[in-house]
């Protein structure tokens, strides 16, 4: 699945970051953002962002959220598509 998305036309024109924490159970903390993506830390910090479910993928443009994904079950028929579609509409084909 991670590695169809890497492969695509799509992965290619977006940046990509990945949160993740030693045990699902566990909170996540600043250490577990990427530098340029910590924002969206203080922002769940701060109540102005929900939590993603895990696993889950958020799509932001411009710092505003604008589609989240929660597990894997429906990725080929739902998720994937939709992720597509959105690169296209806001990024161009």
């Amino acid at each position: 699945m991670e590695k169809r998305f890497k492969e695509s036309q799509e992965f290619r024109k977006i940046t990509y970051r990945v949160v993740k924490n030693e045990r699902l159970a566990d909170p996540y903390t600043l250490q577990d953002f990427p530098p340029d993506i910590a924002w969206v830390h203080e922002r769940m910090q701060r109540g102005e962002e929900k939590r993603p479910g895990r696993p889950g993928w958020v799509v932001y443009l411009d710092r505003k959220r604008i589609a989240t994904f929660y597990g894997t079950r429906n990725w080929e028929e739902v998720h994937f598509p939709e992720i597509k579609w959105l690169v296209s509409e806001h990024l161009g084909r």
